[in-house]
Formats: structure tokens, sequence, C-alpha cells
């Protein structure tokens, strides 16, 4: 296994407007601990902006789903060892996350992004197998050229745009929060 480390998410915006996006999709981008080569890894736009926001050192007002799943973590006594990318089969990258509680530690089957928003939150490291990198990985200079080839090997449509890093600024814009006096009075959620 290869420790990797979260180097960016990837939005993709309009040509004309920087701060419209275009597609709902993320792409994380893993950069290999004291090396070049990066791990795209395509992702829902919900766990990229999870990421994103621990990225850019913001948060949301609210918890998100993964601040929650380390919250019950952490009460039950629980903890994130580490997350590993293990395997990519059929363009579908797979991974695991080990838990460690009572003194015996757990491997858990999950989707990448969510192990990745775990790893980020908790501080655990993130591993990537030797084969998954010979397989997938690029250099910088080639990840977006490679994304656009991946779109059009996957039949999928993508506007007119570029990939750019998902800011603060445009985290915020796509979501809108209630009001802190709307919040406060708020009992559901």
């Amino acid at each position: 296994m290869v420790e990797l480390k979260l180097e960016d998410v990837l939005v993709r915006v309009a040509a004309d407007d920087s701060s419209k996006t275009v597609f709902d999709q993320r792409i994380v981008l893993l950069r290999e601990d004291g090396a070049e080569r990066i791990l795209p890894i395509w992702i829902g736009g919900a766990e990229g902006n999870a990421l994103a926001y621990r990225l850019v050192g913001d948060s949301p007002p609210r918890p998100m789903t993964s601040d929650l799943m380390l919250d019950l973590l952490h009460v039950t006594g629980a903890r994130v060892e580490r997350v590993a990318i293990t395997k990519l089969r059929e363009q579908t990258f797979y991974a695991n996350v080990t838990i460690a509680v009572d003194g015996r530690t757990d491997e858990l089957d999950a989707r990448p992004s969510d192990a990745l928003n775990l790893a980020v939150r908790a501080g655990a490291p993130i591993l990537a197998a030797e084969a998954v990198l010979d397989e997938a990985s690029l250099t910088r200079e080639a990840v977006a050229a490679r994304l656009e080839q991946q779109a059009d090997e996957s039949g999928i449509e993508l506007a007119p745009g570029e990939w750019a890093s998902l800011s603060v600024e445009l985290l915020r814009s796509l979501h809108s929060w209630p009001p802190k006096e709307m919040e406060a009075g708020s009992t559901g959620g």
C-alpha cells in the first residue's frame, strides 16, 4: 500500500462564468506522498463538497453525514485507523475503512467518497494499492485531458467549461444555508 494525501477537489465550471458549476460530479485528486503520481477519482457532488470543505479549512453551519458518522464512531469508542483504495474494476474504485474498537480492528467495505471523508475528518492515513496506482495514476499535467477522455468513454456529455478547484466561495454559493436565527428555532433537519 502507498500513502496518499488529499490534494484537490475539482468541479466543472462554465467556460464563460467560473462561479457557475455545469456538472454534478466532483473529481478528487489524491497525490502519492512524496511523489508526483496523482490518483483522480470521480465522486458525487455532495461527497465532493464535504471533502472540499475540509480541504479549504471551512465548514458548513450544520454537520454533514460524514461528520455524524465520525461522531457515532467516537461515541462507541471506535476510531478510524486508515482507509484504503483497494481495487479498480470496470472504472469503479473500491475502498475499505479500518476501524479499531476494544483492541480489535475490522475492515468495512466503503465507497471511496465515504472512506475519504472519514479519513480527512479523523486524520487517518489514506492508502492505495500499488496496482491501483499503476493502473490509474497520472501526472498533474495529464489530469484534465484524462478527465475529458474518461467522460467521453463513459458516454458522459460534459457542458463546455473547465475543471477548477472547488473554492470556499464556490462551495458557499452551492449551499444556501438558512439564516442563523431560523436555524436556532428549527426542530428538524
